[in-house]
């Protein structure tokens, strides 16, 4: 049997953060959703068992470690990474599964309470608060089309508002009901240190699990950028290592270094940069917070000195996120339309070069050819239409019909808008008429009429080829 300290040191035993009497009372912390991947899609019954026990588990054992390394005397979690855990476990699931996963997760954290022997009412006010936190967060991202690939500004500032802002205040209001129930147990002062411990939770964690699941890390160690990475994240580790080593008076700087230092990385390194920047920030913060020398809080005390690096996270996570989305989406307009003009390009390029051979054709034939428009009007005449005029540019505007004989311009129209309201593309339309030619009088022609489209546009003009009949 666990003694009485170590139970009351876990999180189902003990506040979620604040001071407490003993450094044995420790105070653990009880669109387009398509872009994430759905784990649970058409897989059977016994794998989502098997996968939500897998996450069942990691929620409760990162409860455990983050327990576990708050031990610095007046204990306070500053961060409750199962949070994040059990919020990515919905996130990633397909909704069906959710029942069991939710499921599993309240088991788990029952028979760990059970363990620990916590008093019923205690684990009731942290499993609604462990569970519920997380629930809302994935089902309000669910709901709203939410994913976390941040590539626009929306995307990112509704995940800020839910995870950052709504999901914590759920679990926060959960435990200000504990205040009432149990006052020697979940105390009023707790609440900030409660509320930012699971916001830092899912801005700096849930990212970072998406980039680990969906293989963003990667385009950080490509070949053009690996060197620039390791560059850039061991110079971060290194400025957080100088709060062990700088002077007291110095270290009052370094939060302000490290603003334009992340802003750095997230131009050179983009969203993944910007995911793992934010990650090994707060933990070298966190960390430094917990276990670093009690000078280094000027006289504060540990709860407010926590409180005040989380809102320090808090504030660089609102900040970078935002920033990498804007990024992000200016970088993909710019692709976007780097590729629209590659394709006009090529398309134009295409017209330029089947228009060059439609000269080509139509200067070195001896037919007469005509590109007429929809209403009649002549567009273009090949130089073989000199029969028709000295200069078969001067046919260009005039109408079709207008150089029929008298007798058969009702014909000649009448054929064009036969043709026109059939729409038939590339069936021709043959007849005979006599045209005025470049002598004044009259020539007769077998006309072969065809209605054509540009590309994949709607019929637009007509082809006419004159043949003139010996």
């Amino acid at each position: 049997m666990v003694s009485e300290k170590r139970r009351e040191g876990r999180r189902g035993s003990g506040r979620r953060g604040g001071k407490v009497e003993a450094p044995s009372q420790a105070l653990p912390m009880a669109r387009d959703a398509r872009d994430i991947a759905v784990l649970g899609a058409g897989n059977t019954s016994m794998q989502a068992a098997i996968r939500a026990a897998i996450f069942a588990a990691l929620f409760v054992a990162s409860m455990e470690a983050v327990i576990a390394v708050a031990r610095f005397g007046e204990n306070v979690t500053p961060i409750w990474i199962a949070s994040a855990v059990l919020a990515w476990a919905l996130i990633a699931g397909s909704t069906r599964d959710w029942p069991l996963i939710v499921g599993l997760a309240a088991l788990f954290h029952v028979l760990r309470a059970v363990f620990y022997g916590d008093h019923p009412a205690t684990e009731i006010i942290y499993l609604l608060a462990n569970i519920g936190g997380p629930l809302v967060c994935a089902g309000l991202m669910r709901w709203r089309g939410i994913g976390l690939t941040f590539e626009d500004r929306s995307s990112v500032l509704s995940v800020l508002v839910i995870a950052g802002i709504v999901a914590p205040t759920a679990s926060t209001a959960v435990v200000a009901i504990g205040t009432l129930v149990d006052p020697t147990r979940f105390e009023v002062e707790d609440l900030g240190v409660w509320f930012l411990s699971d916001a830092l939770s899912y801005l700096v964690f849930l990212p970072v699990f998406w980039s680990l699941a969906k293989g963003g890390w990667r385009e950080l160690f490509t070949p053009t950028r690996r060197v620039r990475t390791f560059l850039l994240l061991a110079g971060l580790v290194g400025l957080l290592a100088l709060e062990w080593v700088l002077p007291t008076e110095w270290r009052r700087s370094l939060p302000t270094l490290l603003v334009p230092y992340l802003i750095l990385m997230v131009f050179e390194l983009g969203q993944a940069g910007a995911r793992a920047a934010l990650a090994i920030t707060a933990t070298g913060l966190l960390i430094y917070a917990l276990f670093g020398p009690g000078a280094a809080r000027f006289g504060a005390p540990m709860t407010e000195y926590i409180l005040t690096v989380q809102v320090y996270i808090a504030a660089i996570a609102a900040c970078l996120l935002p920033l990498a989305a804007v990024l992000t989406e200016k970088q993909n307009l710019y692709e976007t339309t780097s590729e629209a003009l590659a394709e006009a390009q090529a398309a134009w390029g295409s017209l330029i070069a089947a228009e060059a051979q439609y000269r080509l054709v139509a200067d070195n034939t001896n037919e007469m050819i005509l590109r007429v428009g929809l209403d009649g009007s002549i567009l273009f005449a090949s130089p073989a239409c000199r029969g028709l005029a000295q200069n078969p540019e001067t046919l260009h505007g005039r109408m079709l019909a207008d150089l029929a004989h008298p007798d058969e311009t009702a014909a000649s129209r009448a054929l064009l808008a036969k043709a026109r309201a059939e729409g038939a593309v590339d069936h021709p339309h043959a007849m005979q008429v006599r045209l005025r030619n470049a002598t004044d009088g009259w020539t007769l022609f077998n006309v072969r009429l065809t209605l054509v489209a540009s590309g994949n546009r709607e019929p637009d003009e007509f082809i006419a080829v004159l043949q003139q009949v010996q």
